[in-house]
């Protein structure tokens, strides 16, 4: 598979690159025979049978360059769910993001729609997270295909407490499917096993019964109303607790 073999394909494409060059040409099929000591027809069998190997790990690495650009990171999963797998955003990942932040139904209760020039400053934002905080909603993908299927992941709510706050983005495909509360679930393990989170808070959209639903089921205590900018709407706001989640 060519993400096995990136490093072999990469040393492959830079040493077809140099083939090109007469003088590397000239050594290969044997007309330098008084340094190399070749024939002319042992240099051209050398040639026919190292440069179509090389050829074909050059595409591969390619293949696997592509695939990387449209966000199938294939080695990059940190953490893994019986059918998601987790790993970080980076710039090379503005196509998908604007596929899932860029659908009206994604975002219309977190304020959207959202322009392009708001998508490309979500990404950033998560981008810039990861690296002061070590969190972010991280893209998430099926195992079975590496379709994207969303983002769930945590942001910083009260750091010197160590509360984390808890979000989860589906495309509209993948809803109904029990993807949202696997990727919770993961998450929550996540953070208070490996971040070090004392409590996770999450709110929701005072019309979004799907959400609420979600986070009773997860163990979170409704505790207060919060006015969340975006919607200009007081949110229902909930708390897990490290030392209560089920």
């Amino acid at each position: 598979m060519p993400w096995v073999l990136p490093g072999f394909a990469k040393v492959s494409r830079i040493l077809l690159l140099h083939a090109s060059r007469w003088d590397f040409w000239r050594r290969s099929i044997g007309l330098d025979v008084g340094r190399t000591g070749l024939s002319l027809f042992s240099g051209y069998c050398y040639s026919i049978a190292l440069f179509p190997a090389l050829s074909v790990c050059a595409f591969l690495w390619d293949y696997n360059s592509t695939l990387t650009k449209v966000g199938f990171h294939m080695d990059q999963f940190f953490l893994e769910t019986p059918r998601l797998g987790f790993r970080h955003w980076s710039n090379a990942d503005l196509p998908i993001a604007q596929a899932l932040w860029g659908d009206a139904e994604v975002t219309r209760f977190i304020g959207g729609p959202w322009s392009k020039e708001k998508v490309q400053e979500r990404l950033s934002a998560e981008i810039e997270l990861a690296s002061t905080h070590n969190v972010q909603y991280w893209p998430i993908f099926l195992l079975e295909t590496r379709e994207h299927a969303g983002c769930a992941g945590l942001r910083p709510y009260r750091t010197e407490a160590c509360v984390y706050e808890l979000g989860v983005h589906l495309r509209p495909f993948y809803w109904g499917q029990g993807l949202a509360e696997e990727a919770s679930r993961a998450v929550i393990k996540h953070a208070f096993e490996n971040i070090g989170a004392k409590a996770l808070f999450a709110g929701h959209h005072p019309a979004n019964a799907a959400s609420q639903h979600l986070l009773l089921k997860l163990g979170f205590r409704h505790t207060h109303e919060e006015f969340y900018a975006p919607t200009g709407l007081h949110h229902p706001s909930y708390l897990l607790e490290s030392s209560l989640r089920p």
